[in-house]
């Protein structure tokens, strides 16, 4: 689909809002599209000629150039540009090119349309173009003021993602005014965020990790003096990758010594359930086949209920694994003991009725 193709398509397919416009707010890329359509109409030109004519070269950026979604993960090799790269799973070591799943390079094949993450740029002309607002080539001050204001809803509240004309406010302004743009697709993520009181600005590329919001954070925090905390390393995924080559033995004494340095690793409830249920293999975001290590995934979850015995949630995943793997009364245990713990999770009354033979 094009942008061609979208006002047409919303005309012969008519929905109701989702809300009446000023009730609610946010954010979408779709409205970026009609963005850039509202640009052709007012302009007279292509969106493309626009951005040339209007933002890449009065800010002299030569590095920046249009190159739609399609192109950007169907193509084999391309000169000079970071491919996204995705972890499949917790507990592999190394990523792959998003471009090589086939889930991904037909989603995105199909997703022609132009106004949204469809330039590729770098570090360097992003300086530049962060130089250009700030001595205001691009825009006149009192425009980015303006920009730099959360859009008011009907009831004169902020909308909830505190977002004004293209740029999201930080709430927390005890270092300045924070405003910045994020973006994310399959194996990327990149966020400019400024300082516009103290003229400072980070900008921040990644393509394997969706922290790049996160991270730019916090080299602002540094700049401005503030402690941050030493980043640490997941033990969950060590944990995985060392069970699926080395044995449970080995993982296990692994996860209890990086336990003791908490200042490098840290253990996390959450990261430990989402590795068992990727050692189960059901299901995937990417629509690859699945692959099965339920023996893996045992070990792993009856882990986490020696972590965390107290959270009713490992046991209802513990017995998950334990059914996958053939083990119904142990499963019916793990079961029990998670109702047990929160008597509201219905659904794994649900299961423990069918194991039982209860009718309803």
């Amino acid at each position: 689909f094009t942008n061609e193709d979208f006002l047409p398509g919303v005309i012969a397919n008519r929905q109701p809002l989702v809300y009446q416009p000023g009730e609610k707010g946010n954010y979408d890329n779709i409205n970026y599209l009609i963005l850039a359509l509202i640009v052709e109409k007012v302009s007279g030109i292509s969106y493309e000629k626009y951005i040339k004519r209007n933002i890449l070269r009065p800010a002299k950026m030569k590095e920046t150039v249009l190159f739609p979604l399609p192109e950007q993960f169907n193509r084999a090799e391309i000169k000079n540009f970071a491919f996204p790269h995705i972890y499949l799973h917790l507990y592999d070591d190394n990523p792959v090119k998003s471009n090589s799943i086939p889930y991904v390079k037909e989603y995105w094949h199909s997703y022609a349309f132009r106004g949204f993450a469809d330039y590729i740029s770098t570090i360097r002309d992003l300086w530049k173009f962060d130089k250009a607002l700030y001595d205001n080539t691009l825009l006149k001050q009192e425009t980015l003021e303006e920009a730099f204001v959360p859009i008011k809803l009907n009831n004169g509240k902020n909308n909830p993602d505190e977002f004004g004309l293209g740029w999201e406010i930080e709430k927390d302004s005890t270092m300045g005014k924070l405003v910045y743009h994020s973006g994310a697709a399959m194996g990327l993520s990149s966020n400019i965020l400024r300082n516009v009181t103290n003229h400072q600005t980070v900008i921040l590329f990644d393509n394997a990790h969706f922290n790049a919001h996160e991270n730019a954070t916090k080299v602002m925090m540094l700049l401005n003096s503030k402690k941050v905390d030493t980043p640490k390393k997941s033990i969950a995924k060590i944990y995985g990758n060392i069970l699926l080559n080395k044995g449970a033995t080995e993982a296990r004494e692994t996860l209890e010594s990086l336990r003791k340095d908490t200042l490098n690793y840290y253990l996390s409830e959450n990261e430990m359930n989402t590795l068992g249920y990727d050692f189960i293999g059901n299901s995937n975001p990417y629509h690859l086949p699945e692959k099965h290590f339920y023996k893996q995934a045992v070990e792993t979850l009856k882990t986490n209920v020696e972590l965390f015995p107290n959270s009713w949630n490992v046991y209802d995943s513990y017995a998950e694994a334990l059914l996958e793997d053939g083990q119904k009364e142990e499963a019916i245990k793990m079961y029990q003991k998670s109702v047990e713990l929160n008597p509201d999770n219905e659904n794994g009354k649900k299961v423990l009725k069918g194991l039982l033979g209860k009718k309803n």
